[in-house]
Order: C-alpha cells, then sequence, then structure tokens
C-alpha cells in the first residue's frame, strides 16, 4: 500500500519516505508546518466568500496578494520553529486547535441570495490560490507518510498527537476530493491514504477511545466515497 502511495508521488519529484527515524520526523515537522500554513487559501478556494457588487451582482473575493506572498515566505521561517513542547496537554491542545480550525476565524456570514453564482471551478481560481492548495494537499499528504518508511512502529514524543494530526489530513484530502477542486486528490492515493490511516489509527485503539473514534469517522468517509456509485463529485459541484 506504502509502494503504491509513495510511487505515484516520486513521479512528480516528491521523495518517498525516509527510512532514517530522524529524517521522518524533520520531514513530518516540515510537512506538517507547510500544510498549516497554506491550509487557509484552501479553505477559502473550498469556501469562497462572495460579495456583492452594486447593482446586485455577485463575484468571489480573493485573498489579497499579500497575504498568499506571506504564506509562501512563511514555510521556511515556521519549518525552523523550535518544536513544542514535549508536555502531552500541550502538545493535544495545539493539534486540536490545528486541526479543528482549518480556516481563519471570524469568517462573514453569507446571506444567501438567487444572484448569487455556482460555485467557482478550478479554472477560475487564481493562479496563485491554486497553486498554494496544490501545495497544501502534498504537503498534507507527504505529512501523513512520513512515518511510513520506517521499520515497525514509529518512535515518537506523542503518539496521539502524530496520529490524530494524520486524521485532520484525511479529513481535508476527503472534503477536498468531494469538491469543485476534486482534480487535486488523487482516487487511488486517497483510497491507498485513507485505508493506512485508519490502520493506524487502530493500532493504538487500546490506549485512546479518541483515536478509534476517528479510525471509526474514516472508515465512515471511505465507505461514502468509493463504497457508493462512482460520481464524480466536480460535475455534481458544478451542477453538470
Amino acid at each position: 500500500m506504502e509502494n503504491r502511495i509513495t510511487g505515484q508521488y516520486a513521479m512528480g519529484g516528491i521523495r518517498p519516505p525516509s527510512d532514517n527515524i530522524i529524517i521522518a520526523r524533520m520531514r513530518g515537522k516540515y510537512y506538517g508546518a507547510r500544510y498549516i500554513i497554506h491550509r487557509p487559501l484552501l479553505h477559502h478556494a473550498l469556501h469562497p466568500i462572495y460579495k456583492l457588487n452594486p447593482g446586485g451582482n455577485t463575484s468571489v473575493a480573493s485573498p489579497s496578494p499579500s497575504t498568499v506572498s506571506s504564506s509562501q515566505s512563511q514555510t521556511s521561517q515556521a519549518s525552523q520553529a523550535s518544536p513544542p513542547s514535549a508536555n502531552p496537554s500541550h502538545l493535544s491542545h495545539n493539534m486540536e486547535r490545528f486541526t479543528n480550525d482549518m480556516g481563519p476565524p471570524g469568517r462573514p456570514t453569507l446571506f444567501l441570495d438567487s444572484n448569487l453564482p455556482q460555485q467557482p471551478s478550478i479554472k477560475s481560481l487564481d493562479p496563485k490560490i491554486l497553486k498554494a492548495c496544490q501545495a497544501c494537499i502534498d504537503a498534507a499528504v507527504q505529512s501523513t507518510i512520513a512515518f511510513d518508511g520506517v521499520p515497525g512502529r514509529p518512535v515518537v514524543t506523542n503518539i496521539f498527537g502524530t496520529a490524530h494530526a494524520q486524521f485532520g489530513n484525511m479529513l481535508v484530502l476527503s472534503a477536498t476530493y468531494m469538491s469543485h477542486l476534486s482534480q487535486l486528490v488523487d482516487r487511488d492515493t486517497l483510497r491507498a491514504l485513507l485505508d493506512r490511516t485508519i490502520k493506524f489509527l487502530l493500532q493504538s485503539r487500546h490506549i485512546s477511545p479518541s483515536l478509534s473514534k476517528d479510525a471509526e469517522i474514516l472508515t465512515l468517509i471511505r465507505r461514502q466515497i468509493f463504497d457508493s456509485p462512482n460520481t464524480s463529485f466536480s460535475s455534481t459541484a458544478n451542477g453538470t
């Protein structure tokens, strides 16, 4: 299963997981930071904010150029930041905040209107936003499989935080695949990632009821995506 995931992404120039635990941990931290930095832009693309223009027309508000450029420039800075405290409660708090707060807080309320356009297609996205979305997806994949090359059970400071972060990655990948941006997530890769993540979560089901519930949720998501009739989510989202 891991070969099927890493083999596909190796074609795109992304290195497969390392069998060295130190390198694997560093890659996990790097891709985790890269994923968190780009995630608000993916959130914006998945949930566009419509604004009313004079005359009753509507358009999709885009993030300012400074937001996009700052998210790209901060990637290296975040990856070089000192690791969080080894206190499990501190790590759990941070992970909970990261996984449950995908987008920026305080989003304005959408007023439903018959004049609102259909959800924009992937072709209508600004190239910089699309590039950031793809970077977020790639980082989520790499962060999830960072320890897959290490033989045996990975030795990490907080197994709960690591496993729950992978659960959050799968939620984002699944939501993206089931949206108008489904082209950004390969179907076979998503299936393999769901299978390996469910298996990884179940390894710790006896020490954490939360991880057992995470595995149950991903199982339901997998069933909804792959056990239902093969439908193009992007076509459904665009009304075609």
